[in-house]
């Protein structure tokens, strides 16, 4: 994983937590006005962003690319990942 996936993982993490200590109806609020300051289109980019991004990240919950599963020796697979992972990076 690369420092930048890192920082993106640990940020989400902190995020998480963050979101969890704050009342559901500041939440609530909060997403309201987001919802009024920020266009439709401009939402659907974000989330399509974030859904790429956890895509990508998806490793760092050791999740395996279906692709792998197939494979019965080990150095294949560890080869795949590494590979995967190195498409990423670039």
């Amino acid at each position: 994983m690369t420092a930048a996936e890192e920082t993106a993982a640990e940020a989400a993490a902190a995020a998480n937590a963050a979101a969890a200590a704050i009342p559901p109806e500041i939440l609530a609020q909060a997403e309201a006005v987001f919802n009024q300051k920020v266009p439709l289109l401009l939402q659907q980019q974000l989330q399509q962003q974030q859904q790429q991004q956890l895509a990508d990240l998806s490793m760092v919950g050791l999740d395996v690319h279906h692709s792998f599963a197939s494979e019965t020796d080990g150095d294949i697979v560890l080869a795949r990942v590494v590979q995967w992972l190195d498409e990423r990076a670039a």
